[in-house]
């Protein structure tokens, strides 16, 4: 399993390094090839018309999301950061510091990409990306309702993505965080965004 930095302004897709990795869109071409109850001559079609390039453009837009909006959508389930939220919504606006200590995030994406044929939309290709944390302490800075700085104890993390409910192992990887962060611009933790639990 491969490392990867996870820094301020990545996305999802930069984390799975889409664009890079050969062996994991042969996989996905593959087990996309193996869905049932289609009709196989034009499913041969579609995934033969699903280049390597189109299938990276298409794994780049599916997870275009910022791994830190996650992670603030997960805190902002917790009582202590929302009362911290509020606090820095103000009126007037101001800043907010919470402290956590040790928690996990497990935050999932599934979203579908649809192959076609001669351009008619026929079949769905299923995903699940998946973000596990393991952090042992974390501090936010608030500031107008929004993440704006986060230092972080020590992390243990990965990244993995599914295809028709089967890992892809070339698309899995270990994350490595800094110890802090700053979001210019800050990062709203109340948006929504995929299922998250802290």
């Amino acid at each position: 399993m491969q490392d990867v930095d996870v820094k301020a302004g990545s996305r999802l897709h930069d984390l799975l390094e889409v664009r890079a990795n050969a062996d994991g869109a042969a996989e996905v071409r593959r087990l996309a090839a193996l869905r049932g109850g289609v009709d196989a001559s034009l499913l041969g079609r579609a995934i033969a018309d699903w280049t390597p390039e189109k299938l990276n453009d298409d794994l780049a837009k599916a997870f275009d999301a910022d791994p830190f909006a996650l992670m603030a959508k997960a805190w902002s389930q917790i009582a202590k950061v929302r009362d911290a939220v509020d606090k820095s919504v103000g009126p007037p606006p101001a800043a907010a510091n919470v402290a956590l200590l040790k928690h996990d995030i497990d935050a999932r994406l599934r979203p579908r990409l649809v192959l076609s044929v001669e351009g008619v939309d026929w079949c769905d290709v299923e995903f699940e990306l998946k973000l596990a944390l393991a952090i042992e302490s974390a501090e936010l800075e608030l500031f107008g309702g929004a993440l704006r700085a986060l230092r972080l104890g020590k992390v243990t993390g990965s990244v993995t993505l599914a295809c028709q409910g089967i890992p892809v192992e070339a698309f899995r990887r270990d994350l490595k965080f800094d110890s802090s962060y700053a979001f210019d611009p800050p990062i709203l933790g109340r948006r929504n965004a995929p299922s998250v639990s802290a």
